[in-house]
């Protein structure tokens, strides 16, 4: 067996981030931009996964790390 050289692989260096981080972070992009505005809702998982074209697979986890952190921010803000 040939010894590898590095840990880390090429293609695992230049591969695109997941699709749920993608997402979260627009999510947070998105907050931060005001959309939606302070009192309004936040969307449910049902309705980003018809916005993205995304399944509830995908689109949990980006949720509930999106919106932990805003609640963590507005938390440590009182």
């Amino acid at each position: 067996m040939k010894p590898r050289q590095n840990s880390l692989d090429d293609d695992m260096l230049s591969a695109p981030a997941p699709r749920h981080v993608d997402l979260a972070n627009i999510l947070m992009q998105d907050i931060r931009d005001g959309c939606p505005a302070v009192g309004e809702l936040l969307p449910t998982e049902a309705e980003l996964c018809a916005q993205w074209g995304l399944s509830r697979y995908t689109v949990h986890p980006a949720s509930y790390f999106s919106y932990s952190m805003i609640f963590q921010l507005a938390q440590s803000a009182v």
